[in-house]
C-alpha cells in the first residue's frame, strides 16, 4: 500500500505526454484494482520510460531557452557597442588649434558641428568635449608641482614651449564682451562636471547670474569654470561630454580650465582662472574667484569697485607678536582713488574665533576637513604667518590677477631645490595666493563677504551657503530683486544654529552625515 501512495500522482505525469484524451481515461484508472504484483511491476516499469521521455524533452526545451537568451543578449551587447562606437566617433577628432566662425570639415570629410564644441582655456576658443574634459598636453607643465622641469622621475615629460602654453589662451574669434570704458568685471565661478554641480549652476542661473545677464551685462560677465573630472572609464567621459554639451548649448556661459578636478590641484584650478580672464580680448579690469555655492549680489559688488569702500587692511606676511594679534576695527573706509582699479585684493580675512589674525599654520586635527599631517607638510615647510581672504569669494584688480599668474609661472620654472619649499604641497589655493602676493600688496577686508556661519545683513555682498546651496538660492534671489533685502537683514540658513555664532554653526556643520565623508570643520 505504501506504493501505491508513493505513485499517486501517475495519471498526472502521463497526462503531460499524451493530452486531455489520455487524461480522461487515466482518470479512471485506479492502482489499487491492479491484480498482481506482476502488472504493478509492469505499470511501474511504464511509468519510468514515459518519465525519461519527459524529462528529455524539458531538458531540449530548456537548452532552446539559453540559446535564445544568449542570443538576446549578444544583440543587446552588440547594439550598445555599436551606440559606444558611434558616440566615440562624434567626439574622435581632438582639435586644439583656434576655431572660426565658419565650420570646418574633419579628416574624414564630415562637416563638424558647432554644437559639439565648448569653450576651452579663452571665451570662444572652441574645441572637443571629450578633449577638454581630457586634456593632457597641460601636463607636461609642472605648473604647481614637486616634479622637476621634465616632469617626475622615471617619466621624462616635454616641457611645453611658452608659445604652445599661450596658444591655450588666445583665439581670434571675437568674443561677447561688457561695453564699459572703466570696470569691466569678470566673474569666475568655480565649478565641477558633475550632474550635482549642475543643480547648483541652475540656481544661480536662475537668480543673480540671470540678475547680471538682464542689468549689468555693461560692466560684468559670469562663467562657470570647470577643469578635467576623474573619470573611470570612456562611457563616463562621453557622459560628462554629452552633459556638458546640452549645457553649453543652453546657456553658453561655461568654459573648461586646463588642471585636474582634485583637492590638491586646487591652486592649478585657479591659476587657470586667472589666465583665462587675462588673456581674454575683453579686457577684464578686475576679477572675482568664487565657487558655485555661494549668492552674489552684483551691484553691492560694484559698489566696492567705484566708491573703493573697505573695513580695514592688513599685512599679509605678520612679522611680529604685534602682528600676530592684530585686529580690524570694522569701520567703514574709502580709497581716495576711485573707481578703485590696482592693488586690490578684497574680501573676508581669514580669521580665528578671537577675531586675531595671525596667519597661516597647518591643521593638525586627524577628523578636520583641512586636516594635513606632520609627515605629509611639516612645520618647517611654511608658508610661516601668511594672512589670507577666504577662497570662496575674493576679488582682485587686473594688475594683482597678473602678478599671481606671473609668479605661478616664475616659481614653476625654476630647478626644484630653487622653489619654495611649500610649493605643490600645500593644497589650499587661498593660502597660496595670498603668499604669491605677500610682496605686492595688503589685504582688505571688507564685512559684507559673509561666511557660511554669518547672518546676511542688508550691505551683504557676497553670501557663503555652503551644503546650504541651492536650497536658498531661490529665496535670497526673490528677496534681492524685490528690495526686501536692501531694507533690512533675511534669513539665509536652514540650519541649527545661531547666526552669527560660529562655534552653534560649527556643532551643527559637524553633526550632519556628509561630516563623516568631508570631514568636519
Amino acid at each position: 500500500m505504501k506504493g501505491f501512495r508513493r505513485s499517486s500522482t501517475l495519471p498526472e505525469l502521463q497526462s503531460t505526454k499524451y493530452g486531455s484524451d489520455h487524461r480522461k481515461s487515466s482518470s479512471s484508472h485506479s492502482l489499487t484494482g491492479l491484480s498482481s504484483n506482476t502488472d504493478l511491476l509492469r505499470a511501474l516499469k511504464s511509468h519510468a520510460s514515459q518519465s525519461r521521455s519527459t524529462n528529455y524533452s524539458l531538458v531540449v526545451q530548456s537548452i532552446l531557452c539559453c540559446c535564445l537568451v544568449l542570443m538576446l543578449l549578444g544583440g543587446l551587447l552588440s547594439y550598445s557597442s555599436v551606440t559606444t562606437h558611434e558616440r566615440t566617433a562624434r567626439y574622435h577628432l581632438m582639435i586644439t588649434r583656434e576655431y572660426s566662425e565658419k565650420q570646418v570639415l574633419d579628416t574624414t570629410g564630415v562637416l563638424e558641428e558647432r554644437s559639439d564644441r565648448i569653450p576651452f582655456a579663452k571665451p570662444n576658443l572652441l574645441v572637443q568635449a571629450t578633449k577638454a574634459l581630457q586634456f593632457q598636453e597641460y601636463d607636461a607643465v609642472p605648473l604647481y608641482s614637486t616634479d622637476a622641469l621634465g616632469g617626475s622621475a622615471g617619466k621624462k615629460k616635454k616641457k611645453m614651449k611658452k608659445e604652445n602654453m599661450e596658444r591655450l589662451f588666445t583665439s581670434e574669434t571675437a568674443e561677447s564682451c561688457p561695453s564699459s570704458d572703466t570696470v569691466r568685471l569678470f566673474v569666475g565661478i568655480a565649478s565641477r562636471a558633475s550632474v550635482r554641480a549642475r543643480a547648483k549652476r541652475n540656481a544661480i542661473r536662475d537668480s543673480w547670474l540671470g540678475d547680471i545677464v538682464e542689468s549689468y551685462g555693461k560692466s560684468v560677465k559670469g562663467t562657470f569654470l570647470v577643469s578635467q573630472p576623474n573619470f573611470k572609464s570612456q562611457g563616463e567621459l562621453l557622459n560628462l561630454a554629452d552633459d556638458l554639451i546640452d549645457e553649453y548649448r543652453l546657456y553658453k556661459d561655461i568654459a573648461v580650465i586646463p588642471g585636474p578636478e582634485n583637492y590638491m590641484a586646487l591652486p592649478i584650478k585657479t591659476f587657470s582662472m586667472m589666465r583665462y580672464a587675462l588673456s581674454s580680448t575683453c579686457q577684464y579690469t578686475h576679477v572675482l574667484k568664487t565657487d558655485d555655492d555661494v549668492y552674489l549680489r552684483i551691484g553691492y559688488l560694484l559698489d566696492i569697485i567705484h566708491l573703493g569702500i573697505y573695513h580695514g587692511a592688513l599685512k599679509i606676511q605678520a612679522n611680529t607678536i604685534s602682528d600676530y594679534t592684530a585686529k580690524i576695527d570694522k569701520i567703514p573706509k574709502r580709497k581716495e582713488a576711485t573707481p578703485w582699479m590696482t592693488s586690490m585684493y578684497i574680501g573676508k580675512v581669514d580669521r580665528n574665533v578671537t577675531n586675531t589674525y595671525p596667519g597661516f599654520e597647518p591643521v593638525r586635527d586627524p577628523e578636520n576637513k583641512w586636516y594635513l599631517s606632520e609627515d605629509s607638510y611639516p612645520d618647517e615647510l611654511g608658508p610661516d604667518r601668511i594672512r589670507w581672504i577666504s577662497g570662496w569669494g575674493y576679488l582682485v584688480s587686473r594688475d594683482v590677477a597678473e602678478h599671481v599668474w606671473e609668479e605661478a609661472q616664475s616659481i614653476a620654472s625654476k630647478e626644484v631645490h630653487q622653489r619654495p619649499a611649500w610649493w605643490g604641497r600645500l593644497p589650499w589655493e587661498d593660502v597660496v595666493v595670498a603668499t604669491l602676493l605677500s610682496d605686492y600688496t595688503d589685504l582688505y577686508h571688507h564685512e559684507g563677504f559673509k561666511a557660511a556661519w554669518d547672518s546676511c545683513k542688508n550691505d551683504t555682498v557676497l553670501k557663503h551657503l555652503d551644503n546650504q546651496a541651492p536650497l536658498l538660492v531661490a529665496g535670497l534671489g526673490e528677496q534681492d530683486r524685490t528690495g526686501l533685502w536692501d531694507k533690512k537683514e533675511v534669513v539665509c540658513s536652514a540650519g541649527e544654529y545661531e547666526p552669527g555664532d560660529y562655534n552653534t554653526w560649527k556643532r551643527w556643520r559637524n553633526s550632519l552625515p556628509d561630516a563623516k565623508t568631508v570631514g568636519k570643520m
